[in-house]
C-alpha cells in the first residue's frame, strides 16, 4: 500500500509538470515575446551596420532588412586637392606679407612720430636758449646803459662847475690851486699838467701859463678821455675812484 501511494504521487506530480510546461502563464509568455522582439531588432541593426560597412557584401544582399543602398549612408570629406593645397599656401605667404608690410609701416610711423617729438624738443630747447641770450642781452644793455647815465651824470657833475666843488679840491691837492704853479718837476699848472698831456689834448705852451678857464677846459676833457686816474694820488686821496 505504501509503495502503491508513493508512485501515485510521483506521477501526478510529472503530469502537473508537463501540464505547467504545455500552459505557461502570461507572464513567461509576455516576457518570451519581448525576447524575440528584442532579438529581431537586434539582427535588424546587426543587419543595418553590415550594409553600412559593406553593402555590397552577400550577406547584406541575403539579409531581408536592409535599407536601400545609399540611405543613411554617411559619406566621408575628401581631402584637399594638391592644387587646393597650393592656392591655400598662396594665401597664406599674401598674408604674411601684408602682416610684415603693416609691421613695417607702423615701426616708420613711430620713428618718424619720435623723430617729431625730438625735433619739437630740440626746436623748444632753441627758443628756450635764445630767449635767456636775449634777456641776457637785454639786462647787459641795461647795465650798461646805467653806467653810463652814471658816468655821464658824474661828468656832468664834476665839470658843471670847474671853479668850485671837486675840482676845486683837486686843484688844492694837486698844486694848492695856483693855476702859474711851475714847480720845475715837468708839471705845470693848476693841475699839474705834464708838457706831453697838454700837448696831446691840442693846447700849446706851457699849461701854468695858460688862463685858469683853459687849464679848466684842460682838465675836464682829460678827465673826460681818461677819468680821474690821471691823477693818482689826489684822486685816491679824495675818493674819486
Amino acid at each position: 500500500m505504501r509503495k502503491t501511494g508513493l508512485c501515485g504521487v510521483v506521477i501526478a506530480t510529472l503530469f502537473g509538470t508537463a501540464g505547467l510546461l504545455q500552459h505557461p502563464s502570461p507572464h513567461v509568455v509576455q516576457k518570451h515575446h519581448n525576447q524575440q522582439n528584442n532579438s529581431s531588432l537586434a539582427q535588424a541593426g546587426v543587419n543595418l551596420l553590415n550594409s553600412y560597412s559593406d553593402p555590397g557584401s552577400r550577406e547584406a544582399a541575403s539579409s531581408a532588412t536592409l535599407l536601400p543602398y545609399g540611405f543613411l549612408r554617411v559619406m566621408q570629406k575628401p581631402g584637399p586637392t594638391p592644387a587646393q593645397l597650393e592656392a591655400y599656401k598662396k594665401v597664406v605667404a599674401a598674408r604674411r606679407v601684408r602682416f610684415e608690410e603693416t609691421v613695417a609701416a607702423q615701426q616708420a610711423a613711430a620713428l618718424r612720430a619720435q623723430a617729431a617729438e625730438e625735433a619739437q624738443a630740440q626746436a623748444a630747447a632753441e627758443a628756450q636758449a635764445a630767449q635767456e641770450a636775449q634777456a641776457a642781452a637785454a639786462q647787459a644793455a641795461a647795465q650798461a646803459a646805467a653806467a653810463a647815465a652814471q658816468a655821464a651824470q658824474a661828468k656832468q657833475s664834476s665839470s658843471s662847475s670847474p671853479e668850485g666843488g671837486v675840482w676845486a679840491e683837486l686843484r688844492a691837492c694837486e698844486s694848492g690851486g695856483n693855476y702859474a704853479e711851475d714847480s720845475g718837476n715837468g708839471y705845470y699848472g693848476a693841475y699839474q699838467f705834464a708838457l706831453s698831456t697838454w700837448e696831446g689834448l691840442g693846447f700849446s705852451g706851457l699849461p701854468s701859463a695858460a688862463s685858469p678857464a683853459v687849464q679848466d677846459e684842460a682838465a675836464e676833457e682829460l678827465q673826460a678821455r681818461s677819468g680821474w686816474g690821471q691823477w693818482p694820488a689826489c684822486a685816491a686821496e679824495l675818493g674819486l675812484y
